[in-house]
């Protein structure tokens, strides 16, 4: 469960990440295309994975313990997208190798 509230974390914060009009965009994928030409609708989304995730860390460590954790977490995925993205070394596919990672990894520890 924590991989998934990351994986929403990240693609809530990316989301909105590409709707900002001071960040350096780029214009590689079809999603980040999108994402720039429809603004309301990629915050709204973003905003609901961002609370998607926060929900999940609330129901996983609990009310103080979850929100902790949360931030932390938000605060490493943003400084790692601000940082990676103008640099073009945000692929898909290194995403998805690390999610896949991750969740055998998680499945193999915690069952």
């Amino acid at each position: 469960m924590y991989t998934i509230a990351a994986l929403c974390c990240f693609l809530g914060f990316y989301s909105l990440f590409n709707t900002s009009k001071k960040a350096t965009l780029s214009h590689n994928y079809s999603i980040q295309i999108w994402l720039q030409h429809h603004i309301r609708l990629a915050r709204l989304i973003g905003l609901a994975l961002i609370i998607v995730s926060l929900f999940i860390f609330i129901s996983l460590d609990g009310i103080e313990a979850g929100t902790f954790g949360f931030l932390v977490l938000l605060m490493a995925i943003a400084s790692a997208v601000v940082i990676l993205s103008p640099l073009k070394l945000l692929k898909w596919i290194h995403l998805l190798f690390i999610v896949a990672f991750l969740l055998v990894s998680e499945f193999l520890i915690f069952n």
